[in-house]
């Protein structure tokens, strides 16, 4: 007896499965960190990533639909670029800069609030705001939601507040424009915190003496 395929009922199915991935595996990839598995800034990790998708576009044979063998070696040179690019000086100095910031941070056990919300996570502890473009969209639909972090600045609980710019070399207009948070929050910072250090052009800021 031969069997019949119910294709609508794939099409539903497949569909239903790539619905529960998209929405699952970002979640999963982005816990990693908070679970002890280091993927930010990891190498490796982003290598496998690049032939992961690689391989994957390459089983697909484009060329079969194209006739011609240009969609295949686009992507090659796309894979040679970005693997020249995750290689770069300027990664070298970006993780650098990393590492200097977190080996300030290892001196200093408790909460910290960064511009860059990678930076408690790769010091092991959590952040206090996961994303700052959600952060300022929510502010900007509702500028009560910034009166918790105007709170924790003025009760100083955080050990440290590292911020994306040279404090020493900048006006507080200067701050106000280049902060992920806005100029009420560099006005709290400022008010409630001083300049400890500058580490590659990140300020971290510790609270005042009370």
């Amino acid at each position: 007896m031969k069997t019949k395929i119910n294709w609508d009922a794939l099409g539903i199915a497949t569909s239903l499965a790539c619905a529960i991935h998209c929405a699952l595996l970002p979640l999963f990839l982005t816990s990693l960190p908070l679970l002890g598995f280091n993927i930010i800034e990891n190498t490796g990790f982003e290598y496998l990533m690049i032939l992961i998708a690689f391989a994957v576009a390459d089983a697909a044979r484009p060329w079969r639909v194209a006739g011609v063998a240009a969609a295949s070696l686009a992507l090659a040179a796309g894979v040679v670029v970005g693997a020249a690019r995750a290689a770069g000086a300027d990664r070298s100095d970006r993780l650098a800069s990393y590492h200097a910031v977190l080996a300030w941070l290892d001196r200093h056990p408790g909460e910290i609030l960064a511009d860059q919300p990678m930076i408690p996570v790769l010091a092991g502890r959590r952040p206090f705001i996961i994303d700052s473009f959600i952060f300022r969209a929510n502010v900007a639909a509702d500028p009560t939601r910034l009166q918790p972090l105007l709170q924790a600045l003025a009760a100083r609980r955080f050990v440290a507040v590292v911020v994306d710019a040279d404090a020493a070399a900048a006006t507080p207009d200067g701050l106000m424009l280049e902060s992920e948070f806005g100029p009420a929050y560099i006005r709290a910072l400022l008010d409630n915190y001083r300049v400890d250090s500058t580490i590659w052009g990140r300020s971290v800021f510790v609270p005042n003496v009370r």
